[in-house]
């Protein structure tokens, strides 16, 4: 159910291995990026196309990353978190998803896209919530803090700091 996001992420990891954008195997990922993406609405798949598109840089990628960008905005909850589906109107999501589309959205902003509003939506969001014991962040708010959801709302705040210094 996840063949975006798979594919996308076996793309990075190609790339990541040194396997330059036009090898066979990269190649044939983009391609099937390109094609998935049009028609997916999960948050964790597009947030990883938008990632792939951004390294493989090729002509027409920019379009998809844009309108990619403008899912991920629209598919915001009203809080500023992210859950799995960018489709409906969520009230909240949890810190997993919006790390991935916080990532994605500062990535679709460097393509052009009108990102700014979301992203400081979302560092409004993890300054809201962070757990005050300890400063850090759990999946969701009040949850245990771990490393790795701290890491999410520290890349949320770094994001929206970024983009002010420009």
């Amino acid at each position: 159910g996840h063949r975006l996001g798979e594919t996308a992420l076996a793309g990075l990891a190609l790339l990541a291995a040194g396997q330059p954008t036009d090898s066979p195997a990269v190649a044939a990922a983009a391609r099937a990026v390109r094609q998935l993406a049009p028609a997916d609405w999960q948050t964790y798949d597009v947030s990883l196309a938008v990632m792939f598109l951004d390294q493989i840089g090729g002509d027409g990628d920019f379009e998809i990353v844009r309108n990619l960008g403008a899912r991920l905005a629209a598919g915001q909850a009203k809080d500023g978190c992210w859950t799995y589906s960018l489709e409906g109107s969520a009230v909240s999501g949890d810190n997993s998803n919006a790390q991935f589309a916080v990532l994605a959205c500062w990535i679709c902003r460097r393509h052009g896209a009108a990102m700014d509003t979301t992203i400081l939506k979302a560092d409004r969001y993890f300054r809201s919530i962070h757990n005050g014991t300890d400063g850090g962040w759990g999946y969701t708010p009040g949850g245990r803090s771990t490393p790795t959801m701290t890491c999410a709302g520290l890349v949320a705040m770094a994001a929206e700091r970024g983009m002010l210094r420009r």
